[in-house]
């Protein structure tokens, strides 16, 4: 008889998932880097926004804040795995980790 699997898991090996953990928090560090950049030119330009109800200082703080957050999240993941183990990966799962996009 075939096994019988109730909803999607997917088994993924230790190594394999540390990598991508791994490479997801420095893909979050680069974003959040990037916004920073983009933090920097608009302080540059010296022009006070923080009055308009859609401050882009503001909402470029608070992306690279998440970003960052995700970083450090992904690279404390990637730090602490099994990687000799297998990981069975539920749907939740992998949008925690984002292989999987959650728009799905």
């Amino acid at each position: 008889m075939d096994q019988v699997v109730d909803g999607l898991k997917i088994l993924i090996s230790g190594e394999e998932l540390r990598q991508h953990l791994a490479e997801k928090a420095g893909m979050h560090q680069e974003k959040a880097d990037l916004y920073r950049g983009q933090i920097g030119s608009i302080e540059a330009i010296g022009d006070d926004l923080s009055n308009q109800s859609m401050d882009p200082r503001r909402q470029l703080l608070d992306k690279e804040r998440s970003h960052r957050q995700r970083a450090q999240l992904f690279d404390f993941m990637a730090t602490h795995i099994v990687v000799t183990a297998s990981y069975m990966l539920n749907e939740q799962d992998l949008m925690r980790v984002e292989i999987m996009d959650r728009s799905w």
